[in-house]
C-alpha cells in the first residue's frame, strides 16, 4: 500500500524548500505524492518547468479581509481533496492543511522559518492544529509542537551550489525589490525610489545592474528588469557580485550561496533567522530604511574589496559545516513513517548533523512518476 503525501505550496519559496524531497519520493515505489497550490503563475511555472503535476486548490488573495476570505473557500475545497484522495501525511508552510487536518486523519507537518511574533496567524491559527512545526534552532517557539534543527529554508536547496548561468556579463549585480503585501508585511516598508536611484548609481558604477521586483516598476527602470525565467534566478544570483533589496527570502538566498548580500527594510534585526546569517555568520547585512546612507557606504566599501569571493566562501563553509541541509531532515522523517518523534525533538547540532550525513539522496527510481494530477 503506498503512502499518500500531499504538498501544498502558497509561495513559490515553498516550491523551492520542497521540490527536492518531492523529486525524491516522486521516484519511490512505496510513495504516491500529490501537489496542490493556487493559481499563482510563478509557482505554476516553476511545478511545470519541473514536469511536477499540480492541483489548484482555492485562490490567493490580498489584504486581511481578503486573505481570510481566501482561507476558508481553500479550506473547504482542500477538505474534500484530502478526503477524495484518502492523504495521510501533509507537508506545507501555511495554514490551511492544519485546519483540514482537524476534520480528517491526515496528518499536517509545517515547515516555519518565522519567528512567531511576526505571524500572529500562523501562531494562533496553525502551529496548535499541526502533529509538529519544524523549526530553525535559531527560532525559539511557544508551541511544544515544535522541532528544532540546525540550518534553514534556503540550504534545502541551495547546500550543494549551484553553476553560474551561462552567456551573463563578467560584472553585476542585482536588486530585489518586494510588494509588502503578506499576511505579516502588515506596517511594514523598504526602499522608495529615491533610494533606488542612489543605489542603482552606485552599482552600475561597477558593472551591469539587473531588477527583480514584486511590484509596478516606473518606466525608468524597465532596462534594467531580469529577464531570465524563474527556475533560472538562482543560478543568475550566484554569478552576481552582490544582491541588495528590501526582500527577507533572496537576500537570504543569496548569503546561503556565498554572495555579499545587503538587506533594507523595517524587519532589519527583528528577525532569528537573518540574524543568524548576519551576527553568527557574516553573510549578509540588514539596515532599516532610515539607515540607507550608512547601508549604501557599505555596499561601496564592499564592491571595493578584491578578495570578496574568498572572504565569503570561508564564511559560508563553516556556515554549511554547522547546519544540516533540510532536505534530509525531511526524508528521514517521512521515510521514519512511525518515527519517535518524543526523542528528536531533544537532538542536538551533533546529534542532526550525524544522522543527516548518513542519508542519501539519490532517489529510489519508479517505472513512472507518482506525482498525481487533478
Amino acid at each position: 500500500m503506498k503512502r499518500r503525501i500531499l504538498f501544498d505550496l502558497g509561495h513559490p519559496g515553498h516550491f523551492h524548500l520542497f521540490k527536492n524531497t518531492i523529486e525524491y519520493f516522486k521516484g519511490n515505489p512505496d510513495y504516491q505524492v500529490f501537489i496542490t497550490t493556487r493559481n499563482i503563475p510563478i509557482i505554476r511555472a516553476l511545478l511545470e518547468a519541473s514536469n511536477f503535476a499540480y492541483c489548484i486548490i482555492g485562490s490567493k488573495r490580498n489584504g486581511f479581509f481578503g486573505k481570510m476570505f481566501s482561507v476558508l473557500e481553500t479550506d473547504f475545497q482542500m477538505l474534500l481533496f484530502v478526503l477524495k484522495n484518502k492523504i495521510e501525511l501533509g507537508i506545507h508552510c501555511g495554514i490551511v492543511l492544519s485546519h483540514v487536518s482537524l476534520f480528517t486523519k491526515m496528518r499536517s507537518w509545517i515547515f516555519d522559518d518565522d519567528d512567531d511574533d511576526v505571524e500572529p496567524l500562523m501562531v494562533n491559527f496553525s502551529h496548535p492544529m499541526s502533529e509538529f512545526v519544524f523549526t530553525p534552532d535559531c527560532i525559539k517557539r511557544k508551541t511544544k509542537r515544535a522541532i528544532y534543527y540546525p540550518g534553514t529554508h534556503e540550504l534545502s536547496y541551495l547546500y550543494d551550489g549551484l553553476e553560474r548561468l551561462d552567456n551573463t556579463p563578467v560584472q553585476y549585480s542585482i536588486v530585489r525589490l518586494v510588494a509588502f503585501n503578506g499576511h505579516h508585511d502588515s506596517g511594514h516598508s523598504g526602499l522608495n525610489e529615491q533610494q533606488l536611484i542612489q543605489l542603482v548609481d552606485l552599482l552600475e558604477e561597477k558593472g551591469n545592474v539587473f531588477i527583480t521586483s514584486e511590484k509596478k516598476l516606473a518606466g525608468r527602470w524597465e532596462k534594467y528588469r531580469i529577464n531570465v525565467s524563474y527556475e533560472k534566478m538562482h543560478r543568475l544570483m550566484s554569478g552576481a557580485m552582490i544582491v541588495v533589496g528590501d526582500s527577507q527570502t533572496m537576500i537570504s538566498e543569496a548569503a546561503t550561496m556565498g554572495v555579499p548580500a545587503f538587506k533594507c527594510n523595517s524587519f532589519a534585526g527583528k528577525l532569528a533567522v537573518p540574524n543568524m546569517l548576519e551576527r553568527e555568520y557574516e553573510l549578509c547585512s540588514s539596515y532599516k530604511p532610515n539607515e540607507f546612507d550608512l547601508m549604501l557606504r557599505e555596499v561601496e566599501t564592499v564592491l571595493n574589496r578584491m578578495d570578496n569571493i574568498a572572504v565569503y566562501q570561508g564564511r559560508l563553509n563553516r556556515f554549511k559545516n554547522e547546519k544540516i541541509n533540510p532536505t534530509k531532515l525531511m526524508v528521514y522523517c517521512i521515510e521514519q513513517w512511525e518515527l519517535d518523534f518524543i526523542r528528536i525533538k531533544d537532538y542536538k547540532r551533533e546529534e542532526w548533523l550525524s544522522l543527516c550525513s548518513n542519508i542519501d539522496l539519490c532517489p529510489k527510481i519508479s517505472p513512472s512518476p507518482s506525482t498525481k494530477s487533478c
